[in-house]
């Protein structure tokens, strides 16, 4: 082979090899994500599949990569987590700052112990939109750490732009939190603590179902949505239309403790709020966030906490535990069996207190507080849940007569089938429903005793499963 011919093949080579490089080059740019379909913009977000993609996420956002910190994500499927040893997405240093959908789809099993300092789905955020997140089960245990920041959605939200508005909205917790720490201790159903320099950050639609202990030795706070506000300069935060039950429980050694079915500690401070982006205009067409009949800190919330406060100082209340003079308050309710007296003058509280049945109950819930339960909610035997975008059925058996929910579906067939403990079916009947149904359906089984009831919802047509419902009846 002569000089000439070898040159040629070496050139052609490096020419290959070049082309491959680039061409690699090209596809990162076009599709940033070796990990996630989509580009991580607004019309093709990342899109999260299963617990892979989470990890995966948690450990980019952490590191702090440009690329992911600040992208559009949206889940396509349930999620489970059990068994995860879970990194919570975004830390003091690299904060999660993008847009996060959910989808309506639930992350089970969502499990952290740790003595780190912001526990939480997301550790730390700034400037992020969360919605439509669904999270059951959670199981959030720390202790050891000298400030804690945990919620079962997020550990601390951060905004700090004073020309936006940030939403938390359309999501729902399920869970329990312990948090035990030898300084101070946020923790709130949803986030352990909100923190606006700059902006308006809204929490609606959202709804907490949580059990919350924490102590500490200096101030805790615990609360069913938010456990510690600080709203400064131009901050406003607002908590609409939200739902909050369970248990809350604060423990202070030496100083505060603050418990509350709403925020734990509530520091709204003076500013110039019409900077921000208002909800609504007012009648004379101009923008103005502090319209009274638009804007509030508190407004349409739903209250029905155990709460329990505990220190030397002890504050409690339905809403929020200590709440300064700019907290802007509408129309409240909190069921009679929760309700406790404020504690002190700095403490505000539901002014509409009604029976457990009846505050829960779907006619109230649409008719009196305006929760919208066309597009946003579902009410569940007294319990009102967020409306998921795929078809669930729901039941309860109550002295053998098992009451059936149907949510999302149009039209099908249930078919219910009770069974022995040894999983021997005693009997089975099948319902055509071609409407919208959402009042739940009574199913009478006459005299025969059951262990274990299995529903299905088939289509009309292909009798194939739309969903289905299993649970053991002791």
């Amino acid at each position: 082979m002569n000089k000439k011919s070898i040159i040629s093949i070496v050139l052609s080579a490096l020419f290959a090899l070049s082309f491959s490089i680039f061409s690699f080059a090209s596809e990162l740019e076009n599709n940033n994500s070796n990990y996630f379909s989509g580009s991580g913009t607004e019309l093709s977000p990342y899109l999260i599949n299963d617990a892979e993609d989470i990890i995966n996420l948690s450990s980019l956002v952490n590191s702090g990569d440009s690329n992911y910190v600040g992208a559009y994500y949206r889940m396509t499927d349930d999620i489970d987590l059990t068994g995860v040893d879970y990194t919570p997405i975004g830390t003091e240093t690299n904060p999660f700052s993008g847009v996060f959908d959910g989808g309506s789809y639930i992350i089970n099993g969502l499990t952290i112990n740790s003595t780190e300092r912001y526990l939480g789905f997301f550790g730390v955020t700034k400037n992020a939109n969360l919605m439509n997140i669904n999270i059951k089960n959670a199981d959030i245990n720390t202790s050891g750490s000298e400030l804690v920041y945990a919620g079962i959605l997020v550990g601390l939200f951060n905004v700090i732009d004073e020309t936006d508005t940030f939403n938390v909205e359309k999501c729902s917790v399920e869970g329990t939190i312990y948090a035990s720490c030898t300084a101070s201790g946020y923790s709130g159903g949803i986030a352990g603590k909100c923190d606006i320099k700059h902006g308006y950050l809204i929490f609606s639609n959202c709804h907490s179902d949580i059990k919350i202990y924490v102590e500490s030795n200096r101030t805790a706070c615990g609360a069913g949505v938010i456990g510690n506000m600080d709203a400064n300069n131009n901050g406003f935060l607002s908590v609409l239309d939200t739902v909050s039950v369970g248990s809350v429980e604060a423990k202070s050694f030496k100083f505060e403790s603050y418990v509350a079915g709403i925020i734990g500690k509530a520091n709204q401070q003076d500013g110039s709020w019409s900077d921000l982006v208002p909800i609504d205009k007012n009648t004379s067409g101009e923008s103005s966030l502090m319209v009274a009949s638009n804007v509030y800190s508190f407004n349409g919330c739903v209250v029905d906490c155990e709460l329990i406060s505990d220190g030397r100082f002890s504050y409690i209340s339905n809403l929020a535990a200590h709440a300064t003079e700019h907290i802007v308050v509408g129309t409240n309710y909190a069921s009679s069996e929760t309700y406790v007296e404020p504690s002190a003058v700095s403490d505000i509280t539901c002014d509409v207190i009604e029976n457990r049945e009846t505050l829960l109950s779907k006619n109230y819930l649409s008719d009196v507080v305006g929760l919208d339960f066309v597009n946003t909610w579902v009410s569940v035997f007294y319990k009102p849940e967020l409306r998921k975008t795929t078809p669930y059925i729901v039941s309860r058996v109550i002295n053998d007569k098992v009451y059936v929910q149907l949510v999302g579906f149009s039209n099908g067939n249930l078919y219910a089938a009770v069974y022995s403990g040894t999983d021997r079916m005693l009997d089975a009947k099948i319902y055509s429903y071609n409407t919208f149904i959402e009042e739940p359906k009574e199913i009478n089984f006459g005299t025969i005793s059951f262990d274990k009831i299995r529903l299905f919802m088939l289509d009309t047509l292909a009798f194939s499963p739309l969903s289905e419902f299993s649970e053991t009846h002791f």
